[in-house]
């Protein structure tokens, strides 16, 4: 890959990881504006792939527990925080989970542990999120943006100086 081609790739990243920032941030505070009571979700884990990756964000509803289904998907309060796994048994309002990628199945999720079930999920469009709540990756991420934009400005005032000599 030439010069060309690396300065290409780094302008549009430069102006592309802003903008789908701020097209998330726009989408969350405008549901925070209107009191949408939506339950949103980045997921952070890979217990549900394939069905679910990091970063994708996830839309919830929530129906009453006894309308959940096998196979439906869902999100509920467990021991080390938000879980969103596959309902595999109903035993009335008690519901079994497992996670796609997992090899055993859950504790019981009784309902008040049960936050709601997926109905929609956005590939991939939470990762920035991911990105800014990791203090290592958002330094990383600051540092390679630092460097990109100072990159592509002297390599634009080499080529003004270039043709201002000829």
């Amino acid at each position: 890959m030439g010069s060309e081609g690396l300065h290409d790739r780094l302008r549009i990243v430069v102006r592309v990881v802003p903008v789908a920032l701020l097209m998330v941030l726009v989408v969350y505070s405008l549901m925070i504006l209107h009191n949408l009571d939506i339950p949103i979700f980045i997921a952070t884990g890979a217990s549900m792939n394939p069905t679910i990756k990091a970063g994708d964000v996830l839309i919830l509803d929530k129906p009453d527990i006894l309308l959940i289904d096998e196979g439906d998907i869902i999100a509920y309060r467990g021991n080390n925080g938000i879980v969103i796994h596959r309902v595999i048994e109903v035993r009335g309002d008690t519901l079994i989970t497992k996670g796609d990628n997992n090899e055993s199945a859950d504790a019981p999720v009784h309902k008040e542990n049960y936050i709601g079930r997926v109905v929609y999920i956005i590939p991939r469009i939470g990762i920035p999120f991911i990105i800014l709540s990791n203090p290592l990756l958002l330094s990383i991420l600051l540092i390679g943006i630092v460097l990109a934009s100072l990159f592509i400005y002297y390599d634009r005032k080499e080529r003004r100086l270039d043709s201002n000599s000829r």
